[in-house]
């Protein structure tokens, strides 16, 4: 799933006249987690013109940042009727908007966490132990929209190194605290081959 354009389509649904807030879309998303992404997601907007970010604000009605400049963030509102005073918006309530369309797919990825969590062994069913891997993935340079990963097979006793695996990935999906594994399971299933 590309949660970058899922988030878009929900921005492009608030009418002219309307804002919304970064609670709000990840809300929509399906977990308030989220909110911290959508924020990154609407810097790493491509187009204002065509997915309209200037409309996402904080929850309290301060404006928050955008990639343009808050003076570019205030006209664009502005032209859209919606009213700024020292960087917040006037009337906040009244033109709150939050009636989002939506599958709630953050909701179904815990979903699918919650049944992968059920496959998970705590007890220790080894006899003998020869290898061990550790696997870890990390987003390089801010840039959201890619992953890299890294495994690497050690032997038990010696720990020496007897493999390591390094691989990138553009997963359409920015790092979000404890969606990790879920959303990236094909690039940890590609290390571990």
């Amino acid at each position: 799933m590309n949660l970058f354009e899922y988030t878009y389509d929900l921005v492009r649904q608030i009418p002219d006249g309307n804002i919304s807030s970064y609670g709000a879309l990840a809300e929509a998303l399906g977990d308030k987690i989220a909110a911290r992404a959508v924020g990154r997601m609407m810097n790493q907007n491509p187009n204002a013109n065509t997915m309209p970010c200037y409309k996402i604000v904080h929850s309290n009605g301060r404006l928050g940042g955008f990639g343009l400049g808050i003076d570019d963030k205030i006209r664009r509102l502005n032209e859209v009727n919606i009213e700024v005073e020292k960087n917040k918006i006037i009337g906040f309530e009244s033109v709150f908007f939050k009636n989002f369309k939506t599958e709630f797919p953050l909701k179904k990825l815990r979903q699918e966490q919650i049944k992968l969590s059920k496959k998970i062994e705590l007890k220790d069913g080894f006899k003998k132990i020869d290898t061990v891997a550790g696997i870890d993935i990390a987003y390089p340079k801010n840039e959201f929209e890619h992953a890299c990963g890294a495994c690497v097979v050690m032997d038990y006793k010696t720990k020496k190194i007897i493999e390591k695996k390094t691989i990138s990935w553009e997963t359409g999906f920015p790092y979000i605290s404890t969606y990790l594994f879920t959303e990236n399971f094909q690039l940890y299933e590609s290390l571990l081959t």
